[in-house]
C-alpha cells in the first residue's frame, strides 16, 4: 500500500512544479480527440447521404 501512496505523492509533485506542461499535454490530447471525432462523425454523414441518394445517383446514369 505504501508504493502506491509514494506513487501518487510523486505524481502530485511532479503536477505542482509543471503546471504549464500538464496544461499543454492535456489541451493537445482533448484537441487530438476532438479532431478525431469530427473526422468519424464527417465521415459518416457523407456515407450516409451516399447511401440515400445512390438510387437518384445510379439511376441518372441509366437514363
Amino acid at each position: 500500500m505504501s508504493d502506491w501512496r509514494f506513487t501518487l505523492r510523486m505524481a502530485a509533485r511532479e503536477v505542482r512544479a509543471a503546471r504549464r506542461q500538464l496544461a499543454l499535454y492535456a489541451s493537445a490530447i482533448s484537441l487530438g480527440v476532438a479532431a478525431l471525432v469530427a473526422v468519424t462523425s464527417f465521415r459518416t454523414d457523407v456515407t450516409g447521404a451516399l447511401h440515400e441518394e445512390s438510387r437518384a445517383l445510379l439511376g441518372a446514369d441509366v437514363e
